[in-house]
Parts: structure tokens; C-alpha cells; sequence
């Protein structure tokens, strides 16, 4: 969130400046499905954690991109009381439940923690996350002059290229320029 606060604020100083969000999600196999986000036409999958989005329009300069993979949730609902110590949640209910006291630094739906006990007795619920090996979105620029499109690759901890698995939430900010005049610290 910091990162779109920042690009949001330089959006606004540089003239000619468009700052666009994207957020899809990968079924399997790497497919994508859910794609949102003003100014993008599509997200197509290219290969093995590979992804083409393409813009509404063409721009004149690439300024900058930041992508992240989110892996998603998972099966039926676990009941405050019933969580299994070390396991990734997200809070989907808080209802009368404290999940601070179960790991979590906030109490609010969306909060992903690691359990450090079973929980308490509230009526909250929480889903297990998926874990996933792509732990980062890399930018592959083909050019930075007049894109239409933008490339993206998920990789491993080790940098190489992996598949985004099911459930998985790409999403990520593109900051693009109209105008092909260059401005003061570009």
C-alpha cells in the first residue's frame, strides 16, 4: 500500500501521468480468470508464470511497475477453537472472536496470520491459505517506449520462473506517461 500511496503522489506531479491498477486471478494450470482494473484490455498467460497485459492504449514511456502475487484461500471455513498451530489463515469472520490472541496482529477480516494455538470460543471462522512457490512478480520490459503492453514473470526464491497456482492474486500498479516530453528527473 505504500508503494500505490507513493505512485499515486508521483502520478500527480508528472504532467501526463496515468497511474493504472491491474488484478487478476490464475485458475489452473496458470489460466487467468477475474481480471480487473481501468485502462487494461486483457491479461493473457504466455507460458509458465508468464503474463501479457495489455493497455487500453499506448503510451509513450513506461515509467515504472510493481507487481505482487497473493496466494489464495482454501477449502471450508475453520471455526475460532479449531485452528491447527503453524497454519497460514485468513480471517474471514471476526464475529465475537479475538484472533489477536491466536497470532494475528489485527483483528479484521482479511488479516492473514500463522495460528500460534487452536483460538478461543468466538463465532469467528477463518480459511486456510494456500501456500504458493512464486513469491514475487518480476517486470520483463520489452521496451519502455510507447507500450502497449507490459510482461510479467512469477518466480521462486531462487529467481527462476514458476506456474502462479490456482487461487492465486496477481495485482500491481503501472505508472505510464502520455506526453513523450521528458520532465525534470525522469
Amino acid at each position: 500500500m505504500v508503494a500505490y500511496a507513493f505512485e499515486q503522489k508521483i502520478s500527480n506531479l508528472i504532467k501526463d501521468a496515468v497511474l493504472l491498477n491491474v488484478r487478476f486471478l490464475t485458475g489452473s494450470t496458470g489460466a487467468v480468470t477475474g481480471t480487473q482494473g481501468s485502462g487494461i484490455t486483457s491479461v493473457t498467460r504466455l507460458g509458465v508464470g508468464i503474463y501479457r497485459i495489455l493497455l487500453d492504449r499506448e503510451y509513450n514511456r513506461l515509467m515504472h511497475a510493481h507487481f505482487d502475487v497473493r496466494a489464495g484461500v482454501a477449502g471450508g471455513a475453520v471455526n475460532d477453537g479449531s485452528l491447527n498451530p503453524t497454519t497460514l489463515y485468513s480471517i474471514q469472520v471476526v464475529g465475537t472472536s479475538d484472533f489477536t490472541a491466536s497470532g494475528a496482529r489485527k483483528n479484521v477480516v482479511g488479516e492473514c496470520f500463522v495460528a500460534s494455538g487452536a483460538g478461543g470460543a468466538g463465532s469467528g471462522n477463518c480459511k486456510a491459505v494456500l501456500q504458493s512457490q512464486a513469491v514475487s512478480v518480476q517486470v520483463c520490459r520489452e521496451s519502455e517506449d510507447s507500450p502497449d503492453h507490459i510482461v510479467i514473470q512469477c518466480v521462486d526464491d531462487a529467481g527462476a520462473a514458476v506456474e502462479s497456482e490456482s487461487g492465486n492474486v496477481i495485482s500491481g500498479i503501472i505508472l505510464l506517461r502520455r506526453s513523450s516530453v521528458v520532465g525534470e528527473g525522469e
